[in-house]
């Protein structure tokens, strides 16, 4: 009964919401308007105990990490993800810094310019 009177009850919102109500039950007409139940009885009928759980059972997150590894200049992080979608960031590291080596410069030729000393990052 109570599911009739939600359809009922969204039918009517529906037919409102686009202005088809006024079509159906117009005064015009010789039928007499419905009358809706507005109450929220039970029916004697159904017994409280035999409504159906439709609670979700219980879940358990289980996470996979993934290992972003730390460069140069970018700290690095494990990110922990559930198959349900939910994931979170820990285990930060620092960035490593820069590894400088020195490269000697060389002369210049007719075919190739020169370089002067200087220095580079030998990981990046």
């Amino acid at each position: 009964m109570k599911k009739l009177l939600i359809l009922i009850l969204a039918l009517m919102l529906m037919l409102t919401s686009c202005g088809k109500i006024s079509e159906i039950f117009s005064p015009n007409k010789t039928e007499k308007e419905p009358v809706i139940d507005n109450t929220t009885e039970t029916s004697p009928n159904v017994p409280e105990d035999n409504v159906t759980d439709v609670t979700p059972p219980a879940h358990t997150h289980e996470y996979s990490p993934t290992v972003t590894a730390p460069t140069c200049v970018a700290k690095g992080y494990t990110t922990y993800k559930c198959d349900c979608g939910d994931s979170y960031v820990a285990d930060e590291v620092a960035a490593l810094g820069h590894t400088e080596v020195i490269v000697t410069g060389k002369a210049a030729t007719c075919t190739e310019n020169g370089l002067t000393d200087g220095k580079k990052c030998s990981v990046c």
